[in-house]
């Protein structure tokens, strides 16, 4: 995990399992299970269903745009996509693994991987940057660089931004003279 900006950001899922999910739609991820013997989805304080069989990857994700990951399955052995309450479908064929929860678009409160590059969008589904913040944003901790070219910039732009703040200062001083 990375932080950046004090925005902690875990990059994929858990190891040899779906990404984390939203399943209520409250902005938070939500605790659930997957179990693949039964289809039993149960997700902690909100609802507990059957979809899927032995065999089917979970594959959880916003697939109608409401900002609530829908309950959904991924079939390796034939391609059938399960999607609780939206739709059932084949795409891919033997072996081939769900991509969920990478490089999605989510509320612009969220953020955005790009698979491609690995670059991050915080209020941008297109990042130009490895980190590209669309809008304010808050920091409550410092950055540390180890790129000396980068700290250098750095140090030069909060020296202006003194020297700015000084100018200003004096030209108060003289206002309140007057």
């Amino acid at each position: 995990m990375r932080t950046l900006l004090g925005l902690m950001i875990a990059l994929g899922g858990m190891a040899g399992g779906a990404p984390a999910a939203d399943f209520n739609g409250d902005g938070r991820d939500d605790v659930a299970v997957f179990r693949p013997a039964t289809g039993m989805w149960a997700v902690r304080d909100f609802t507990v269903v059957y979809l899927g069989t032995a065999g089917d990857s979970p594959a959880p994700g916003d697939y109608d745009g409401d900002r609530a990951d829908e309950i959904a399955t991924f079939r390796p052995a034939d391609g059938l996509w399960s999607i609780r309450d939206v739709s059932r479908f084949y795409f891919g064929s033997l072996g081939d693994v769900p991509l969920t929860g990478i490089g999605q678009s989510y509320a612009p409160s969220q953020f955005f991987v790009d698979p491609g590059n690995g670059f991050v969008g915080i209020g941008t589904a297109a990042p130009e940057e490895r980190l590209d913040v669309h809008g304010a944003a808050l920091a409550d901790d410092y950055l540390i660089f180890s790129k000396r070219g980068e700290k250098a910039s750095l140090v030069g732009m909060v020296e202006a931004l003194q020297e700015e703040i000084k100018a200003l200062k004096q030209e108060i001083a003289d206002l309140k003279a007057q």
